[in-house]
């Protein structure tokens, strides 16, 4: 048996990881952050990173903030195999701890075998380099030192491989911890072991902060420990400035300092005893920074990658899949043949178009469409199959029809939070004509496409029967199908509104019903700063004396806000200048440089196809949206003629303002897609 944990991996939980669940297993999704004082409850102090140098084999990984106490860590929770052996997996990176003020005093608990009361402690060395020993959970006991070590040292704040290897099969149980370096792979791993210590689960992953070797007691004064009295009962007067009414902060501890520190622990979940030791004193400064700035959390541990085994070591995850460019949507006929770089013009629709950075293109019925186009960017879609043919924006009537609740303002009551899983994977459809034909159509490049792990998550078939007019229309269908089933988004199951508590809501609420579109503004922290675009599959309705909750059972909608292909008896296409989704993406931009907050220029530079265009060109194409990173832009203005391009930006779109490193992928905000 192997386990896997709450960390997006593509298998289900306690069940078998594959090459494909591994390669994914930090991919933002559903986690599970367990808290030793309240139990389980959501993603607490985890949160997820894309930033610069918060990634491992390009995925994003999850950073773990430190508590005010052990109780208070969030951490990631997982059994271990009930067998003498077993083996674990994970990456993790511990961030440079001497900048905090405590030199190698300055430690960090990443791993908990909860059954023994031992963690694996890090702190960093005087050359840079990482310490390891096992702690007891009385932090103020001495470390339990390995038996022996080999190897080279590993650097801190870098990615590593940890392996853990448990064997109880002998006289006495060997424990072996093996730290790889994922930045130079060559290099000899370091090796620890520790014989005769019993281990037991369940295992913990966390990134718990103390301070090795301090303490401050009753007694104690300035003078014999060099002013850190004072300083923290400075500390604690910021808390709370009634805490020592009499004597403030004297440099002194005695009775009223005693009282003090205990009112303090009793407060953060520490053990109540007036003493200012490892745990206290490391939460005393955490306290004090993030009364000033909530925010302020020390350095977060990252995490990616877990896996647990008792067949065997793990091993390294496989590098991450890479989905190759998207091809413009046509509808057609039942061929998408992709030769090269191209693509035919007859065959899937439903993909987003990709013709560098989107002005107007066109093709025949069966000629080759090149993936990304022969010119500049970002202007209104021409598609010509029969006709000529266009796009229209359907986005407009999109957000005039969405039902918008707010979380920010409470309208959305627990349980939220999204499933990131394969239960709507569908990436091969066979679609069949009562009585007639039948026609099949599948992905076969991308992410989630039928190819074999890592380039694809191999099969996820479905077939339908259909009333179509004549076979020709079969392409169209099993294609739409599969554009619907390959849209990487989160599924939200349950999204609940109490209309008791939010009686505005309830006009616009009756008068939706399964099919309609619900956005929600203003999402959680640990969700991607834009709105959520769904679509309500169903919903159940309770109304007692007390209650009266909506709760909705909704999918992703971004795949639905889609462009209109119109003859030319339909209408007019949509016209260029506005936000809409008639433009087609870019092939690959990223940002050159940092962008702080409140820049409002960026360069960007395109890495594959056409540049965007210029308003020196196409002044009637601007503003339009991009998204940078989490965040989205509106430009007003681009200048530049080579691959690197200056643009003018408003920030903030999304209500959110972001800073960005180097290398984040830029890309439009609302691509083309041509629906059925």
């Amino acid at each position: 048996m192997a386990t896997t944990v709450s960390n997006r991996l593509n298998g289900a939980v306690n069940g078998t990881p594959d090459a494909a669940s591994l390669e994914a297993s930090a991919i933002v999704g559903d986690v599970e952050v367990f808290n030793a004082a309240s139990g389980p409850h959501g993603v607490g102090r985890i949160r997820f990173s894309g930033a610069s140098g918060a990634t491992v084999l390009g995925l994003a990984s999850s950073r773990v903030y430190t508590g005010l106490s052990a109780l208070d860590q969030p951490r990631y929770v997982m059994d271990l195999p009930e067998t003498d052996q077993w083996f674990v997996r994970f990456y993790l990176r511990v961030p440079s701890l001497q900048s905090a003020g405590f030199g190698i005093n300055e430690v960090r608990l990443v791993s908990r075998f909860a059954g023994a009361g031992l963690s694996l402690a890090v702190h960093e060395t005087a050359a840079g380099n990482i310490g390891t020993r096992l702690q007891p959970d009385d932090l103020a006991a001495a470390a339990i030192n390995w038996d022996s070590e080999t190897g080279t040292a590993k650097p801190i704040n870098t990615w590593w491989r940890v392996e853990f290897a448990y064997d109880a099969t002998g006289a006495s149980p060997v424990f072996t911890s093996t730290v790889f370096s994922v930045d130079n792979p060559a290099q000899a791993p370091r090796i620890h072991t520790w014989n005769n210590i019993a281990l037991s689960g369940p295992l913990e992953l966390y990134g718990y902060r103390y301070r090795r070797g301090v303490l401050l007691q009753p007694g104690d004064n300035d003078t014999t420990t060099g002013g850190q009295v004072s300083v923290m009962q400075n500390k604690l007067l910021a808390w709370d400035p009634d805490l020592l009414p009499n004597f403030g902060a004297d440099g002194d501890y005695g009775g009223e300092t005693i009282s003090a520190v205990s009112t303090f622990q009793a407060a953060h979940s520490l053990l109540v005893d007036g003493i200012a030791g490892p745990e206290t004193l490391a939460a005393i400064d955490l306290q004090a920074a993030l009364t000033g700035d909530p925010n302020a959390y020390p350095p977060q541990v990252m995490l990616s990658h877990v896996a647990v085994s008792d067949s065997g070591p793990l091993g390294p995850a496989a590098p991450p899949r890479r989905s190759a460019e998207g091809v413009i949507a046509r509808d057609g006929e039942l061929s998408a043949e992709k030769q090269d770089d191209t693509n035919s013009a007859m065959g899937q629709i439903g993909i987003e178009a990709s013709l560098g950075a989107s002005k107007a293109t066109s093709a025949g019925p069966s000629g080759q469409m090149a993936l990304v186009g022969s010119v500049p960017a970002s202007k209104a879609v021409t598609v010509p199959l029969e006709g000529v043919i266009a796009l229209r924006a359907s986005a407009t009537v999109y957000s005039d029809s969405a039902l918008s609740v707010d979380y920010a303002a409470g309208h959305i009551f627990p349980p939220f939070k999204p499933v990131d899983d394969d239960a709507t994977l569908v990436n091969s459809v066979r679609a069949t004509r009562r009585d007639g034909g039948e026609f099949s159509f599948e992905k076969t490049t991308g992410a989630l496409s039928t190819a074999e792990p890592p380039e694809g998550v191999g099969v996820y078939a479905s077939s339908t029967t259909l009333d179509v007019y004549t076979d020709a229309q079969l392409g169209s269908q099993a294609s739409w199908r599969v554009w619907l089933g390959t849209v990487d988004d989160y599924r939200y199951p349950q999204v609940r509104l109490n209309l008791v508590a939010n009686p505005e809501l309830i006009d616009a609420v009756s008068s939706r019903d399964t099919g309609s579109n619900l956005q929600i503004l203003n999402p959680p922290p640990w969700l991607p700063p834009e709105n959520i675009d769904l679509m309500i599959e169903g919903y159940t309705e309770t109304i007692n004396t007390h209650r009266w909750d909506i709760e909705f059972a909704a999918s992703e909608g971004r795949s639905w806000i889609v462009g209109e292909v119109l003859g030319e008896e339909d209408g007019e296409p949509s016209p260029p200048g506005e936000n809409q989704s008639n433009r087609a993406d870019t092939a690959g931009c990223r940002v050159v440089g940092s962008v702080p907050i409140g820049a409002t220029s960026i360069t960007v530079q395109t890495t594959r196809g056409p540049r965007w265009i210029t308003t020196a060109e196409f002044p009637d194409e601007f503003p339009f949206d991009i998204r940078v990173g989490g965040e989205v832009m509106r430009v007003t203005d681009i200048t530049g003629t080579s691959n690197n391009q200056q643009f003018t930006v408003l920030r903030g779109m999304g209500s959110v303002e972001l800073a960005h490193s180097n290398n984040t992928q830029v890309s439009l905000y609302q691509p083309a897609i041509i629906a059925l």
